[in-house]
């Protein structure tokens, strides 16, 4: 090793990619804003929901080597139900839970296997970046909640954080090649937990509720791990829904989703009259993946509204960037880094992954089900056999192939 990594976000894509080069025997350092996920909870009421493992995060997850520690830490993923029927069965090795629970079975294992070649800042948050020096700028919060600045330069810089990426907003005014496309497509949602009467519900699936309002609830880790699961439902919504009393959301439930009131107690109900909605229909697209020598992943290199690929494409894209570093002549005996190898990853990443983030990010869009046409297509579709959206999971077929299947069926997808 001659040259210096540093990985900007401790989610599932920046850890990811620290053990993918790790594996190569490459160190690599993590900035992460907030606390050890292992210290604090593994979900927040306000945001967390059931996310499903398969597919292109499978892809990943193997490649590290860590199905089985998958299999023993979380829900085994077994498809999608609507109204009680498997319509998307998976037979592969899949799991659900939320964020918190995927970052934590993948700390241990950098703990347990890593730790060496790993180096992992809490609570030091990013605050700037100079791309072409590849300094980075950022705040470390000590044990007594002080903060200290710190700066530091390094030869590459992996960023993975988030679609709120401070290095991705810096970059546009640094790179005149690096440019991002913003829209809103107008997606909200709010989360309720369900705290009644699931014991009749088969954690090992994510269940769509209704059909007409399109709530899906899926579990993830309780207290005591996958055999404690709690339930959470995502409810869509084209705004920023208000409500006002809790009879106001009974109303609206009976109307929209009647089978939500038999898992949701009346303080819950009332918790979700008060929580803000998120909007999650926020789009920025890159025109590249890589600017100086800062290099995007995940959530970072681009985002767009959730059609249960977010987490799943951005581990894929971890997978990615390593499999060029190798292509870019790391497999070969005695190789050392250097700068035209990092260039070389940075363009065979870009070449390789920014078209699957384009058709991802196309496919996104085409499916807010917060529109009524959006619904109305996917239940259309869903009967014809024709949802391209189940390709979206598998393992062995590309986001880029799945948009041009869809791109096929022409007239489905004007709106």
């Amino acid at each position: 090793m001659s040259k210096t990594i540093a990985i900007v976000g401790g989610g599932p894509s920046g850890l990811i990619s620290a053990i993918c080069f790790a594996r190569r025997g490459i160190a690599t350092t993590v900035y992460e804003a907030l606390d050890c996920p292992l210290k604090a909870a593994t979900y927040n009421p306000n945001r967390s929901y059931a996310i499903d493992i398969s597919g292109h995060g499978l892809n990943a997850i193997d490649y590290i080597g860590a199905v089985d520690r998958f299999n023993k830490a979380m829900i085994q993923f077994d498809g999608v139900k609507l109204e009680d029927k498997v319509v998307t069965p998976w037979n592969e090795p899949g799991w659900i839970g939320s964020r918190g629970d995927i970052v934590s079975v993948l700390v241990n294992l950098v703990n347990e296997k890593y730790s060496d070649l790993i180096t992992i800042h809490y609570q030091h948050r990013v605050t700037g970046v100079n791309v072409h020096q590849g300094r980075l700028e950022f705040e470390a919060t000590n044990d007594d909640g002080t903060t200290e600045q710190h700066s530091q330069v390094f030869d590459c810089i992996i960023a993975a954080d988030g679609g709120g990426s401070v290095l991705r907003a810096q970059a546009t005014q640094q790179e005149p090649n690096y440019q991002l496309t913003k829209k809103d497509v107008g997606y909200h949602c709010k989360m309720i937990t369900m705290d009644t009467n699931t014991d009749g519900l088969d954690p090992r699936y994510l269940q769509v509720l209704s059909p007409k309002g399109f709530c899906v609830a899926g579990a993830i880790n309780g207290p005591e791990g996958p055999q404690d699961p709690l339930w959470f439902c995502f409810v869509p919504y084209p705004d920023d829904k208000r409500f006002d009393s809790l009879e106001d959301v009974r109303t609206h439930f009976a109307e929209r989703c009647p089978k939500l009131l038999q898992y949701t107690s009346d303080k819950e109900l009332s918790e979700f009259a008060q929580r803000p909605s998120q909007n999650i229909g926020r789009v920025t697209q890159s025109s590249q993946l890589y600017a100086g020598k800062v290099i995007f992943l995940g959530d970072a290199a681009i985002s767009y509204p959730p059609i249960g690929q977010g987490i799943n494409g951005a581990m894929e894209s971890s997978m990615i960037l390593d499999q060029c570093l190798g292509r870019a002549g790391f497999d070969t005996e005695g190789a050392v880094i250097d700068d035209q190898m990092l260039q070389q990853m940075a363009k065979m990443y870009n070449d390789r992954w920014h078209p699957e983030t384009m058709a991802v990010s196309w496919l996104g869009m085409k499916n807010v089900m917060a529109k009524p046409w959006h619904k109305v297509r996917a239940l259309a579709m869903e009967a014809l056999n024709m949802n391209v959206l189940h390709d979206t999971k598998r393992s062995d077929i590309a986001y880029s192939e799945v948009y041009h299947r869809a791109k096929k069926q022409g007239p489905f997808w004007i709106l």
